[in-house]
């Protein structure tokens, strides 16, 4: 299956093997490109199975309130002795 992938990429994008060898002397150019530009067709890339459970992108802002709102519900609910010592 990587084959076919590679040699489809060759054939119609120009794209060599080493262009996406991490490697490559151009890998850090080209990792850029995928990872902070966002630009999924420069290189081949993985983001694992965690993937999958990422429902939202949440503010910075909205992140911390629900870290907070959560540690809360677990110090009030869980730990309440200690809490109130």
């Amino acid at each position: 299956m990587i084959d076919k992938l590679l040699d489809s990429l060759i054939l119609t994008k120009g794209i060599k093997c080493n262009d996406l060898v991490l490697g490559d002397k151009n890998a850090v150019m080209v990792a850029a490109r995928v990872l902070r530009d966002g630009d999924l067709e420069a290189a081949a890339w993985s983001c694992g199975m965690v993937a999958g459970l990422i429902h939202d992108v949440p503010t910075c802002q909205e992140l911390i309130d629900t870290i907070m709102k959560e540690a809360d519900e677990i110090i009030n609910e869980r730990l309440k002795g200690y809490a109130n010592a």
